[in-house]
């Protein structure tokens, strides 16, 4: 164990919430509120530093108009949609699944406690991402036209 005067003392406001939970950790893993704030700081630590050296789950789904559609983030293989239906419904689900996974647990709140995470759709594609700030690169689902696709769209302005 390092000797507490080499460590540095610091003043932290928290959430009520957070408090409480940080709180419960302590408790329930018979630690000091200080042992309980360093244990949580490096577990998130260690995780983050292992997610972000590790490449995001992709998935590939061909959708029934020709349309290649490609998934790929972090969340692809935690959130279990339905990454076939139009992508209005999509990022509806999308948005409630984030809403739900934010209030599960401890460990998922402190990932969206800094970030205004909204589900951005463009033409072709939905993000997650820190508003104002960019892709979180937690879920991504972009619509790729394939030569079929542009194959049946020509046969059908043909037959008009």
């Amino acid at each position: 164990m390092q000797k507490q005067t080499n460590f540095i003392k610091t003043q932290v406001r928290l959430p009520p919430e957070i408090h409480q939970d940080v709180t419960n950790f302590a408790e329930e893993n018979e630690l000091s509120m200080n042992s309980a704030f360093i244990e949580l700081l490096k577990t998130a630590l260690v995780k983050k530093e292992s997610r972000s050296s590790n490449f995001s789950e992709v998935k590939v789904i061909n959708l029934k108009n020709g349309i290649k559609r490609l998934v790929f983030g972090k969340l692809v293989n935690v959130l279990d949609l339905d990454y076939s239906q139009d992508l209005s419904t999509l990022k509806k689900d999308i948005q409630l699944s984030l809403n739900a996974l934010a209030e599960s647990s401890f460990r998922h709140r402190l990932s969206f406690w800094t970030k205004e995470v909204y589900v951005h759709q463009g033409g072709h594609h939905i993000d997650v991402v820190d508003n104002g700030k960019g892709s979180l690169g937690w879920l991504v689902v972009e619509d790729h036209i394939t030569d079929e696709f542009t194959e049946n769209f020509h046969k059908k302005n043909n037959e008009k």
